[in-house]
């Protein structure tokens, strides 16, 4: 089983910030070890709904 990583907001904002300057999928996804297919959900994301759309998915952590 691979093990999921949550990258910050921030760190997704660079990848988004860099691909729309004109740095192409597959030089970022190897620079962040991610999926190119990652890079064009986030820029995706970011049309639709701006910073918002790169805020963190999936289940909430556990309240202690």
């Amino acid at each position: 089983m691979k093990i999921q990583r949550s990258l910050s907001r921030g760190t997704k904002f660079e990848v988004v910030r860099r691909y729309l300057a004109g740095e192409g999928a597959s030089t970022l996804a190897r620079e962040f070890s991610i999926r190119p297919t990652l890079v064009h959900q986030w820029v995706s994301a970011y049309r639709r709904e701006g910073s918002a759309g790169l805020r963190s998915t999936g289940r909430p952590s556990a309240m202690a």
